[in-house]
This record gives C-alpha cells, sequence and structure tokens, in this order.
C-alpha cells in the first residue's frame, strides 16, 4: 500500500497544468527577432512585438525598443495573433460524458437572468490546453431552453472568474426553435412523429412571442413609475 502512494504522489504532478495565471507585468517586454503574422500588416520577418502594462503596445521591425524592457530572443519562431472563440462552453463543461461536471443550462424555458461568467470554474483543466493553442479569449454561451440566458467574454487568464471577466453581460441568446430534434451530448430523446414535431415547433413560436409581449408590457409599465396590484 505504501509503494502504491507514493508511486501516485510522484505521478501526478505529471498530469497536473504547468500554466498558471501571469503576475502583472512590472515592466516592458520585448519580443525581438521573429516571424510576426500582423492582422493588417501582412507577415514581418525578423520584427518586433512590445507589451507594456499587460498590453501590446508596438508591432513591427526598426521600432525603438524602451531602455528598461527585457528583451525575449524568439529567433526562428512565429508570433500569431491571439484567436477568439465566439461561442464557447469553456469552463462550464469538463467532460462532456459526465453530467457531473456540466453546468451549461437552467430548468425552464426562458432565462434572461442566467449570468455564466459566475459558474465558470478556472480551474478547468481545458482552459491551459485552449490557451496553448492559440485561442485567448472566449465567449461563454450558455444552453438550454429558448432563451438561455446571457453570454459573458472572458480572457483564459486568471485566478477567479473576476480576474478573466472582460464583459458582460454581451448579449441575450435566444435559441430559434427548430422542426429537428436537437439533444445535448449523447441525451437520448423519445421519436416524436412528423405533426407532433410541427406542433411543438408553432408552441414554442408561441410562447417567445408572448414572452417579447410580456417584457414589453412589464418594461412600460416600470418606466410609467405606476405601480399595481395583481388580480385576487
Amino acid at each position: 500500500m505504501k509503494k502504491l502512494f507514493l508511486t501516485a504522489i510522484f505521478i501526478f504532478p505529471l498530469f497536473s497544468s504547468s500554466q498558471i495565471p501571469a503576475p502583472p507585468q512590472q515592466r516592458p517586454i520585448a519580443l525581438v527577432g521573429g516571424k510576426i503574422y500582423t492582422i493588417t500588416k501582412g507577415i514581418i520577418e525578423n520584427g518586433i512585438v512590445i507589451f507594456e502594462n499587460g498590453k501590446i503596445k508596438a508591432v513591427g521591425k526598426d521600432i525603438k525598443i524602451p531602455e528598461n524592457a527585457e528583451i525575449i530572443n524568439i529567433q526562428g519562431k512565429n508570433v500569431y495573433p491571439g484567436l477568439i472563440d465566439a461561442s464557447s462552453l469553456i469552463g462550464l463543461v469538463e467532460i462532456s460524458t459526465i453530467k457531473v461536471t456540466q453546468d451549461i443550462r437552467e430548468a425552464g424555458e426562458f432565462n434572461p437572468n442566467i449570468k455564466p461568467e459566475v459558474a465558470i470554474n478556472m480551474e478547468s483543466e481545458i482552459i491551459p490546453v485552449t490557451r496553448a493553442n492559440g485561442v485567448l479569449i472566449s465567449l461563454v454561451v450558455p444552453q438550454g431552453g429558448i432563451i438561455s440566458g446571457s453570454s459573458a467574454l472572458i480572457e483564459l487568464d486568471g485566478w477567479t472568474w473576476e480576474d478573466a471577466l472582460l464583459k458582460a453581460p454581451v448579449g441575450i441568446h435566444l435559441f430559434w426553435p427548430s422542426l429537428k430534434p436537437f439533444s445535448y451530448y449523447f441525451e437520448v430523446l423519445p421519436k416524436k412523429s412528423k405533426e407532433e414535431l410541427e406542433k411543438e415547433y408553432k408552441d414554442k413560436i408561441l410562447k417567445i412571442k408572448k414572452f417579447f409581449e410580456e417584457s414589453k408590457a412589464y418594461l412600460k409599465l416600470k418606466e410609467s413609475g405606476k405601480f399595481y396590484k395583481k388580480d385576487e
């Protein structure tokens, strides 16, 4: 038993994430000598990228490097802009086939109040893997129902969701009904006839119309400053 326990201690660090959130930048950093792929200026051979206060300050070939900058030689390496995932479940799902590791949807069809940022697990092992593949920013979108909630824009670098959050809410997400059944992660759905699917589709359209009509009425009443008692 002791041998097995000691083996587990030594093996565990091999599988743990080596990427941790970066500390605040103390001085400028210059990446020098790499091949830089830009969005608007093409490819810059033997280029320079300067970071200051956590942001890119300059990109080019013959640019002045601050005297107090930390210079990192990247000759023979390629530098690409960070990618943005425009619709993601990162931090809300760890293992897609295990439900207890999923926190992507709430009960009910209309949940405009849902804020996914508070549920994001910044200790997810998927985050460092995603960062290593060039995705640095992600729009996290909740799922389920017709209106699933608001989305949150996060950077994949932070100890907590508050550290990682760039903007929230970004938008309210409406999943328009479809005649084609949709399931989440191998969920088995009961078979339905074409007539049943068409009826469900029409019912959902009516629910959407009613939801927005009631929302507009509520907003109008709220802006008027009037209050009313519910009929008893």
